[in-house]
């Protein structure tokens, strides 16, 4: 219980500073998408996505614009709002072309695994016909992502998820979002996805659902409704 009240003022700590930040300077911070995160981690996905929206409109270039709209994307693909996350798509991929004259030139340079693996993703969520495209170019992109902190490349078993899910292979995508979370165990998203297979293959609950959090989230949600 202990424990549970440290948390508490934790994100009561959070959530003020965060708010501060925004007041003082809400042209110049991420403090949106931050807060994003937390109504996302929270399950809070309607309040994720407006705060992501205001973060959105609040940054004043486009490199942070795009820090936000692969997030705002996966909350959309969450609720099932799939045209929206076309939409942010079409965004996010206008903004690059505007910035570099075409997302192959934004795919060149030492970080263009992880750019591909954004845009890849970003194909998923918007049910893009594009989507198989930016998975042949993740693979064939010899550059690795450095993953000191995980034994797998993460960014490697997530596009792998997305092709089997997206394939019908139900089975080899719970596999690797499974393989994702052992190793990123914070992630929502996978969370989610790995619930939402386990019950569409009717098998036993691998990890912690939002179902099974609810008791958890009602007793933060107050938090952020201050």
């Amino acid at each position: 219980m202990e424990l549970i009240k440290a948390k508490q003022n934790e994100l009561d700590k959070a959530k003020k500073i965060l708010k501060k930040v925004i007041k003082i300077s809400a042209k110049e911070v991420i403090a949106y998408k931050v807060l994003g995160g937390m109504y996302f981690s929270l399950y809070e996905f309607e309040k994720s996505i407006k705060t992501y929206i205001k973060a959105y409109k609040t940054f004043t270039t486009n490199d942070t614009k795009l820090l936000v709209l692969n997030e705002l994307a996966c909350a959309y693909y969450i609720t099932q709002d799939f045209d929206k996350a076309k939409k942010v798509l079409k965004l996010y991929c206008d903004i690059i072309i505007k910035e570099y004259g075409s997302i192959e030139n934004k795919l060149v340079g030492s970080k263009s695994k992880m750019e591909i693996f954004t845009i890849t993703s970003m194909h998923f969520f918007a049910e893009h016909e594009d989507f198989y495209k930016y998975v042949e170019k993740f693979n064939n992109t010899c550059l690795c992502i450095p993953c000191n902190q995980y034994s797998l490349c993460v960014e490697t078993l997530m596009v792998k998820a997305f092709v089997a899910e997206k394939s019908g292979d139900y089975n080899k995508a719970l596999l690797f979002y499974r393989k994702y979370h052992n190793e990123v165990k914070k992630d929502i998203f996978v969370k989610f996805k790995i619930e939402e297979l386990e019950k569409k293959l009717n098998i036993k609950p691998y990890i912690i659902g939002h179902k099974q959090i609810k008791g958890i989230k009602n007793m933060f949600k107050n938090l952020l409704n201050r």
